[in-house]
């Protein structure tokens, strides 16, 4: 009897210690495991008992071990941002004076950090418009908040629009210096060569990574741009568009 209240006392007494071996392995991939680390003969992994099973990680794998899982949590990882590659997919929507209510648009573009969470690149894509088919080549410039996974972002693109599509065709064609007001039978129809025009497009966005070196993002702002097109007779036509830029897109790191 008397052993036995000994043996039951030194085992209450050793639970607390037994509890406190449990730790927190947070892995790169994203999961959190919960339980006891003992000693492995391969160097290059840990040994895990969680829940009556056995779990042999790679060390490579393991991003953090806590006692605690809040104590992670206060203290979000950071993502390096020193190259990172963004294709986005979107639309343009506007208002009623615009004829294409929502162009569809791609884009892509390839950055760089240049200072803390500053980065800077160059892209390009294409543009659909009732006219014709217009390439954007701009400048992007991008301040992230922090370098973690979730992260909001403010961005300023700036470029020009190429025309890459052929001429077209327009009934409301009217010579500049015409004074007569007699037009003669489809003497308004004309056809006219695109040309490209300035653009500028500030907004604010959202990276959301899934890993070290893929996500996701989306992103909403101001787009304004011009493209225009010439005809005959020095005649000039010129679009303005103010509209929003809506966009998902999927980022490479």
């Amino acid at each position: 009897m008397k052993n036995t209240v000994i043996t039951l006392i030194f085992v209450l007494a050793a639970m607390p210690l037994l509890h406190a071996q449990k730790q927190y392995l947070f892995l790169k991939n994203g999961s959190i495991l919960k339980g006891k680390i003992l000693y492995s003969d391969d160097p290059e992994t840990i040994k895990l008992v969680s829940s009556g099973n056995t779990f042999f990680i790679k060390r490579t794998d393991i991003d953090s071990v806590a006692m605690k899982r809040a104590s992670y949590a206060r203290t979000p990882r950071t993502v390096e941002f020193k190259y990172f590659f963004r294709a986005n997919l979107g639309i343009l929507p506007g208002n009623s004076i615009n004829e294409q209510v929502a162009p569809a648009h791609f884009s892509a573009s390839f950055n760089r950090k240049v200072y803390k969470t500053v980065s800077a690149g160059v892209g390009s894509g294409m543009e659909f418009y009732n006219e014709t088919t217009f390439i954007p080549l701009y400048a992007n410039m991008e301040y992230r908040f922090r370098d973690t996974r979730f992260s909001p972002v403010l961005f300023l693109k700036t470029g020009y629009l190429f025309a890459a599509g052929d001429s077209v065709t327009t009934d409301n064609y009217y010579p500049m210096m015409l004074t007569s007001y007699i037009y003669p039978p489809n003497y308004g129809v004309r056809k006219l060569d695109p040309h490209g025009g300035f653009m500028i497009n500030p907004g604010i966005g959202m990276n959301i990574l899934v890993s070290d070196n893929f996500g996701f993002y989306l992103g909403f702002g101001y787009r304004y741009h011009r493209i225009g097109f010439d005809g005959a007779d020095d005649y000039s036509l010129t679009y303005n568009y103010n509209r929003l830029s809506i966009d998902i897109g999927i980022v490479f790191k």
